[in-house]
């Protein structure tokens, strides 16, 4: 759209919880619910922390603090070290860091888990004992249960231990979130929006535009179908003929958006879904909000008036220069 008059808004970056630079990450039902393709949190719930690959061979995996929402959720900026993956191997699993061939394993010794190249690291999942939830690795000379020692560190031991007999293990998936910009309204449809010919006002309405994965570094136009108005203050009109409004370095912040019939038309329903609607473009994608309205014929006064509020009228047959609003809010004089 060409030849647009530009409002600039000071529109303010409103910081949410799926913010640009975090992830969401859900609890899943059974541990063997993982597959080889998803990227996956291994966290003790009952501590909240999380497994990590940052120590490598030197020593026993960290113990990291992270913050379970709701008991089934993470959200937050999460390091690569505390991302995994699973690659079942009979009825056990392979656990990965995200993006390495090293491997979670465990030494024939209590404190011996470490992620590397060791053949013994393979875990059967989803092994409960008493409070105890966790991962067994079945490749050691006994098979040895992960849990978090004092908050501190990950360790194994050769049976549920009194050091980690209160860990449970969850797995938290990553969810696939769109990077792709978008723009959302509510409502997406006005009805009962018009006014009676040759009224000098007409009654507006609003809806809420809002975007994701915006970053402020492009425009949103809003142009109306030719038989409508848009506004952001309710005050200052554009219509087609004026290439509608320009939000300019829109960010996606939520902006109500003010619509209504224009001013001047004939008598008739406006609801035609190819014209009368507003269009909303801009960092390729778009959203529409369709239209309904009606422009009503003069009402005269007379007929079913009951003249109730005509109680100030001189007497006489005529009313002179006095006039009365009458019941169906028509201004009543001596000429209608």
């Amino acid at each position: 759209m060409k030849n647009k008059l530009l409002l600039f808004l000071s529109l303010m970056l409103i910081t949410l919880p799926n913010a640009w630079g975090q992830s969401t990450w859900t609890k899943i039902n059974n541990h063997t619910d993982v597959t080889s393709s998803g990227i996956y949190m291994i966290v003790d719930v009952t501590s909240e922390r999380a497994l990590t690959s940052a120590n490598g061979t030197d020593s026993a995996p960290s113990a990291v603090p992270v913050n379970i929402t709701g008991g089934n959720t993470i959200i937050g900026n999460i390091a690569d070290e505390l991302q995994w993956t699973f690659q079942s191997s009979g009825a056990n699993y392979i656990i990965s860091p995200k993006g390495e061939i090293t491997n979670l394993y465990a030494e024939n010794t209590n404190n011996g888990v470490r992620i590397g190249t060791d053949s013994k690291n393979k875990w059967r999942l989803g092994h409960t004992s008493g409070a105890y939830k966790g991962f067994v690795n079945t490749t050691t000379n006994k098979d040895r249960y992960l849990g978090v020692y004092n908050n501190q560190d990950w360790r194994t031991y050769e049976s549920v231990h009194t050091n980690i007999e209160n860990t449970q293990i969850e797995i938290f998936e990553l969810q696939e979130v769109s990077t792709d910009p978008s723009l959302s309204v509510s409502p997406t449809e006005i009805t009962g929006l018009g006014y009676e010919v040759g009224s000098s006002t007409s009654t507006a309405q609003t809806f809420t535009l809002s975007g994701t994965n915006l970053d402020g570094s492009e425009d949103v136009d809003i142009l109306p179908g030719d038989n409508w108005e848009v506004s952001i203050n309710d005050t200052d009109w554009f219509g087609y003929n004026d290439d509608g409004i320009t939000l300019s370095n829109y960010n996606g912040s939520s902006t109500p958006i003010y619509v209504r019939l224009k001013i001047g038309l004939a008598e008739g329903v406006y609801n035609d879904p190819s014209n009368d609607l507003i269009l909303i473009e801009g960092y390729d994608t778009s959203a529409e909000v369709t239209l309904s309205g009606t422009v009503t014929g003069e009402i005269p006064c007379g007929g079913l008036e009951t003249f109730d509020n005509a109680t100030d009228l001189p007497t006489g047959t005529t009313y002179g220069d006095e006039s009365f609003v009458g019941n169906d809010g028509i201004t009543c004089n001596e000429s209608t």
